[in-house]
C-alpha cells in the first residue's frame, strides 16, 4: 500500500465524492434522496466501494504497482539532486 490514508477512509472519501454528486444529480431533476430507496441505494453504493478498496489485487498488478511507484521515487530523487535537469511534455 503506498497512501499513508486507510483503505477505509480512502474508500469513504470516494463515496463521499460520488454521492455528493449523484445527490445533485438527482436534486437538479427533482428526485428525492432521502426516501428509502434512495437510503437503500445510497447503503449499497457505500458497500459496494468498501468491498471493492478491501479486495486484494492480483499479484501481477500488485508487482506491477510497486515497480512503478519506486521508479516514481527514483526520478524525483534525482530531479532533487540534480536541479540542472527540467522536465516537460512533447
Amino acid at each position: 500500500r503506498f497512501s499513508r490514508q486507510s483503505t477505509e477512509e480512502i474508500a469513504e472519501k470516494q463515496y463521499k465524492n460520488i454521492s455528493a454528486t449523484v445527490k445533485t444529480c438527482l436534486e437538479d431533476h427533482g428526485i428525492s434522496t432521502v426516501d428509502q430507496p434512495a437510503k437503500q441505494a445510497f447503503q449499497e453504493l457505500k458497500t459496494l466501494l468498501h468491498n471493492l478498496y478491501s479486495k486484494r489485487l492480483p499479484r501481477s498488478l500488485a508487482l506491477r504497482a510497486k515497480r512503478e511507484y519506486k521508479t516514481i521515487q527514483s526520478i524525483q530523487q534525482l530531479l532533487c539532486q540534480r536541479p540542472d535537469i527540467v522536465i516537460r511534455r512533447t
